[in-house]
């Protein structure tokens, strides 16, 4: 996907370290570059190559910011410790993240299997 593009999704997927914060809750939100639409308001969930029973209910999208405006509490329900780790996770998965690059939110509930 181009920055610009908006990608359409059909399940929530996210490397295997996220899991464990995922299953208790203490991450309730994605960043992802660019615009992405779920559709549908339930998705699986995908870790590295495994799908979990359970779904997650979209509960908000914000596509009101862009990298440099994310804060410290998109940081916290992504389920970072700070902003900068939040930042620096990022530029792992997006090498080429600018400031100025558009980003959505995806909010979410794990619903139980």
């Amino acid at each position: 996907m181009t920055k610009a593009e908006t990608e359409i999704i059909d399940h929530l997927h996210f490397h295997e370290k996220y899991l464990e914060l995922v299953q208790q809750r203490r991450k309730t939100s994605t960043v992802r570059l660019g615009y992405v639409l779920p559709n549908a308001i339930q998705l699986p969930l995908v870790f590295g190559d495994m799908p979990l029973p359970e779904k997650a209910q979209i509960e908000k999208l914000d596509f009101t910011k862009s990298f440099s405006d994310l804060t410290e509490a998109d940081a916290l329900t992504d389920g970072f410790e700070s902003l900068e780790t939040l930042r620096a996770d990022l530029k792992v998965f997006y090498p080429d993240i600018t400031a100025e690059d558009r980003c959505t939110i995806i909010y979410f509930k794990l619903l139980p299997a």
